[in-house]
């Protein structure tokens, strides 16, 4: 065995092993540790929240998508240095980043060592209308097949090891282990047939001179040509029904309107800029934050992180998730900024509340408000029943968290805001 390829794969397995430990978070080493905290951070919480986003954040498509759909240039400008750093690669070596640094072309090409019969499954290759159907979504705004990237199918990958018994979380994550298998009957059928990062670095590639004729460069030309056709044809109209027909846009007490993370600013913006990494998810210290299937959050939405009230709350004192999120997602915000966010209302549903149906005396959720946002409308005979002050609540999620109704589900159910903007009543 040659030493170079003992040294290729040494680098690829550590390269495997460094993003599985960063799309966990953690925990830091020791010395990492005492480095970072010396340097200022919480070494504790705020690094390992630091280290979810850095892999995805090597995405030039994330990128990409974010500032089409999500019209964030400032936010992709942030982070431009790791993917202008991989393109730059690209330029220079083509699919070097695929060959050596993708943890989950490593994941693919270990999967062909098998030694399973070989098979043609799919000769087709269709990655270039995958790429070119995400960037024409994009620029409508919701750009559906933008879950393909392939260092966003890595960290959803491993999310059920943190949910190991929520079944959205398994069905996330699972286009890694379904090419996997496929992959051990046709050989690397994901990076060499479907995988639209592969296809932005051989695109980049053909711009650098060649030195060859030009009637060599015709037929790339043309393969081309169709194929941001056949995208455009395919990713366009898909985004705008999406837009039309699949987001969730009532907001009765049957279908509430789902509550995003701090910072997605609306639902139409935040589906078209998440990657659906779910680094945001990892990294809620509370759990509130949770994957949810088409069913619970409409079409558009689908598999969308969303807060889940029943869950947990999302605390006043936490921005992890704006910080984490490696695409421009979730506007990054201090913790104060982060505090005055409205990112919902609460609702009182008054024939499950036990002090206005029951005449309990029951103000839990008045209890457990960090807000001052809800009052007590006394009844006739003394009891006090709790009313909502839609200006002063952030949607936090404490008051539903712990409400003890269960006659007809929780009493205080928390609806999602159109858009995000700070509460009237912040201080």
């Amino acid at each position: 065995m040659k030493p170079s390829f003992i040294l290729s794969w040494a680098v690829r397995l550590l390269f495997l092993a460094g993003a599985a430990f960063l799309a966990l978070g953690g925990p830091l080493p020791p010395l990492l540790a005492t480095v970072l905290k010396r340097l200022g951070g919480d070494a504790a919480g705020q690094d390992s929240v630091l280290l979810a986003r850095i892999m995805p954040g090597f995405s030039p498509l994330a990128a990409l998508s974010a500032a089409l759909a999500g019209r964030s240039w400032h936010l992709a400008a942030a982070w431009c240095a790791p993917f202008l750093a991989v393109l730059l690669l690209a330029f220079w070596r083509g699919r070097f980043f695929c060959r050596h640094v993708c943890p989950a072309g490593t994941c693919y090409t270990l999967a062909c060592k098998t030694g399973a019969p070989r098979k043609t499954l799919f000769p087709w290759r269709i990655s270039g209308f995958i790429f070119w159907g995400i960037a024409a979504g994009a620029a409508a705004g919701l750009p559906l097949l933008l879950p393909l990237d392939p260092l966003a199918t890595f960290n959803r990958a491993l999310l059920p090891a943190r949910f190991p018994h929520d079944a959205a979380a398994w069905i996330a994550g699972v286009i890694l282990p379904l090419f996997l298998v496929l992959g051990a009957l046709q050989p690397m059928l994901w990076c060499g047939k479907f995988c639209p990062l592969g296809y932005l670095f051989d695109l980049v590639r053909r711009l650098r001179p060649a030195g060859r004729p030009a009637v060599a460069a015709a037929k790339p030309v043309d393969q081309t040509r169709r194929e941001i056709l056949g995208g455009a044809a395919v990713g366009l109209p898909l985004a705008l029904l999406f837009r039309r027909f699949g987001m969730p846009g009532t907001d009765s007490a049957a279908a509430p309107r789902p509550v995003l993370p701090p910072g997605a600013g609306d639902l139409v913006r935040f589906s078209g800029a998440c990657t659906r990494c779910y680094a945001c998810v990892q990294q809620c210290p509370t759990g509130v934050i949770r994957v949810r299937t088409p069913q619970a959050a409409g079409l558009g939405a689908a598999f969308l992180p969303l807060l889940d009230m029943d869950k947990g709350a999302c605390a006043a004192f936490c921005n992890a998730c704006t910080r984490a999120c490696p695409a421009g997602a979730l506007r990054p915000m201090p913790v104060d900024e982060k505090d005055k966010l409205q990112i919902g209302i609460a609702k009182i549903d008054r024939d499950a509340c036990l002090a206005w149906t029951d005449g309990e005396h029951c103000m839990v959720c008045q209890e457990f408000c960090p807000y001052g946002a809800i009052a007590d409308n006394p009844s006739p005979t003394g009891i006090p029943r709790p009313v909502v002050n839609p200006a002063a609540c952030r949607g936090c999620g404490a008051c539903q968290k712990d409400c003890p109704a269960i006659r007809k589900g929780k009493a205080v159910i928390i609806h999602g805001v159109e858009r995000q903007l700070p509460a009237k009543d912040a201080a």
